[in-house]
């Protein structure tokens, strides 16, 4: 964030395009903040996290330049916080005026209100985390449980060609898929298309259609797709989804042989997953957890983030096959720290598309064309990956399902839980959280979460909007 002037009202065309710049970078830094320590918090070194949120849905210029002043704790100016401070006043000052609710950037504003009130006015906005860790003072960081990591057990070692397109056949590794819905089922296409032998179930059998197609044969349970296989992996909803098709009745455990690998690729709460892990080792399973960013476009073009928690050997005997499914992949530390930096991801991403929504809600309720605001946010502070895939929907008030609402509001859901379980504050993420109640309330749980501007504008229903 640079910059020196303060407008005194936003009231002009350029003045107010640079307000809502201000209003995405504000609640996107909040985001940023509250998930590197939500890191530190779950012992997952964040700057590991930062690297794997860059390559996905995450990405902005806010984690790339205030994300590493955070990390190395460089606080000098570049954007002071009294001058973001008294932009943000002018923003809600002007919104005050004009009857527009902006929930996520009074927030923000009342943390950077905190970080001068305590004397860091001169000091980067970045130091916007201080306040963060000032709500979890008297926390230590946690460290992953002792049984989070698994044990070495079992002789099967597999090697993994580093090369897996190329070369015999008969030296790739047999391949389990389970779940094949909107991810699943193109990443499991992807692998095929990669020269992998797939056993695949899914629940629905239509489901498997396309596999059998390209090649592979179709398993009636996970137990059944895990037989003989090297490598499975699993790409379902829900932690206990992943419980069922893992550890339950003819479960993922009571096919796999001791030696071979189970990789989780869902979104699921990361204690559970070092559970899970824990349960495999016991069995001579190893376990990767490897959550994606990337939505179905990433997964059927096979550029998803990948990130990935569990035994550094494990992960380079299995980067292979993620190659065939991503572009970004991160290995971001022990079991379960995937799920952390998935957490994260999710964060930034949601505050930073609530930032958006407010940003445009804040536009159309000054008569600005929101168009033109999209195309200057687009080459300033604010801009993010996030405004590229969501932002435009906003614009054109095209909530056909990409993202669905209701899977953003489950990864939410996963992260409050686990600062429940911790006593750990993320007010940015619980604001979200709400907002995000209030979109699944009115309906919208399986249209894309860019509607979340259709409840930041509510916020102020009765106002004409141009």
């Amino acid at each position: 964030m640079e910059g020196t002037a303060v407008q005194t009202h936003p009231d002009g065309a350029g003045q107010s395009a640079e307000a809502c710049s201000r209003i995405v970078a504000a609640v996107t830094l909040e985001g940023v903040a509250e998930a590197f320590t939500f890191a530190r918090s779950c012992g997952v070194d964040p700057g590991r996290v930062r690297e794997a949120l860059l390559g996905g849905f995450a990405g902005s210029k806010i984690l790339e330049v205030q994300g590493k002043r955070l990390l190395e704790e460089d606080f000098r100016p570049g954007f002071p916080a009294r001058l973001l401070q008294q932009e943000l006043r002018v923003v809600l000052e002007t919104a005050h005026r004009r009857g527009l609710a902006l929930p996520g950037t009074a927030l923000a504003t009342q943390h950077i209100n905190a970080l001068v009130g305590g004397g860091d006015g001169e000091s980067d906005a970045a130091a916007l985390i201080r306040v963060i860790r000032r709500l979890n003072e008297g926390k230590a960081s946690a460290q992953p449980d002792s049984d989070g990591e698994s044990r070495p057990q079992g002789d099967g070692k597999i090697e993994l060609s580093t090369n897996s397109t190329a070369g015999d056949a008969r030296m790739r590794p047999s391949v389990g898929f389970i779940g094949l819905g909107v991810m699943g089922r193109p990443m499991a296409l992807n692998l095929v298309r990669g020269g992998f032998g797939l056993r695949v179930y899914g629940r629905k059998p239509e489901a498997t259609a396309p596999l059998v197609g390209a090649g592979a044969v179709a398993c009636r349970s996970p137990e059944e797709a895990a037989r003989g296989c090297d490598v499975v992996f699993t790409m379902v909803t829900t932690t206990q989804d992943v419980l069922e098709v893992v550890l339950g009745e003819r479960g993922v455990i009571a096919g796999a042989r001791p030696g071979s690998v189970v990789v989780d690729m869902g979104t699921i709460s990361p204690s559970a997953e070092r559970k899970i892990a824990a349960r495999l080792a016991e069995a001579g399973i190893e376990a990767l957890d490897a959550p994606v960013s990337g939505g179905g476009i990433g997964a059927a073009n096979a550029t998803l983030s990948i990130m990935a928690g569990g035994k550094p050997e494990i992960f380079e005997r299995v980067k292979p096959l993620f190659s065939c499914m991503g572009q970004s992949i991160v290995h971001v530390g022990p079991n379960g720290a995937g799920q952390v930096a998935k957490a994260c991801n999710q964060v930034v991403m949601l505050a930073t598309l609530l930032g958006l929504a407010e940003a445009f809600a804040f536009a159309r309720g000054l008569g600005l064309d929101p168009q033109r605001v999209y195309e200057s946010l687009s080459g300033g502070v604010a801009e993010c990956r996030i405004l590229e895939v969501l932002g435009k929907r906003m614009v054109e008030r095209n909530y056909a399902a990409g993202i669905e609402a209701r899977l953003h509001y489950k990864d939410l859901q996963i992260v409050l839980e686990e600062c429940h379980m911790v006593g750990m504050a993320l007010p940015g993420t619980a604001l979200v959280t709400q907002m995000f109640n209030a979109l699944i309330g009115r309906g919208g749980g399986r249209e894309d979460s860019s509607q979340l501007v259709e409840v930041i504008e509510g916020l102020s229903k009765g106002r004409q909007q141009t």
